[in-house]
């Protein structure tokens, strides 16, 4: 079944009569609101926080992140973890997520974070210590300078990170296809007008 309503800017690209930017766009808002809303109402909050000295840290670096295992000062019995999923900072789609990126915790750092009511991250198959001495935590404030709010914490969680690509991909496919079909369309104007004065320079002539 093919559209009968004409778009103004044609495309080389279309399905039905529809150009592919307005299918992608169609596909983006939906799913643009989806990640934004889901973001910002799965907040964790008043979650009991912990602060310490940073005597002992294990982190590695994944293909989409980072996580993080470490020690307190005065508190030996008990291993903190940390997960983030960064992988979709690369769309900016919500800039925070850079400084997570950017800054990892250190031997002797100060630090202040949140103990999570689930495990929400991916468990660590190498880790030296034994489960039921890890505290799964988030959120991170190092030396006083916050790195992953409980917002940010939301944004870095799996699912969302991996919805946030998703969306980063359809975005900058609608900016490209809008380029695309845009300057096409300006050509053909561009030409058209070209074609116009000639033919009426021509007729002038016979004239």
């Amino acid at each position: 079944m093919k559209l009968k309503h004409k778009f103004k800017v044609g495309s080389s690209f279309t399905c039905c009569g529809i150009p592919f930017r307005i299918i992608v766009l169609v596909m983006l808002i939906p799913s643009m609101l989806a990640y934004y809303h889901t973001g910002f109402t799965s907040v964790n909050r008043n979650l009991p926080t912990k602060s310490g000295v940073v005597n002992w840290v294990h982190t590695t670096n994944t293909g989409s992140g980072w996580k993080t295992t470490f020690v307190l000062e005065d508190d030996s019995l008990h291993a903190y973890s940390q997960y983030y999923e960064t992988l979709s900072r690369i769309f900016l789609l919500f800039p925070p997520t850079f400084k997570v990126d950017r800054r990892h915790i250190h031997f002797g750092d100060t630090i202040t974070f949140y103990l999570s009511q689930k495990q929400d991250q991916e468990e660590d198959e190498d880790n030296a210590f034994n489960d039921d001495r890890i505290v799964y935590t988030e959120g991170l404030i190092i030396n006083g300078e916050t790195i992953a709010s409980p917002v940010v914490v939301s944004f870095t969680r799996p699912c969302l990170d991996t919805l946030g690509a998703a969306v980063g991909i359809l975005f900058y496919l609608t900016i490209a296809l809008f380029i695309a079909d845009y300057r096409r369309w300006h050509r053909q104007k561009k030409n058209g007008a070209k074609l116009t004065e000639f033919f009426s320079n021509r007729n002038r002539f016979i004239q």
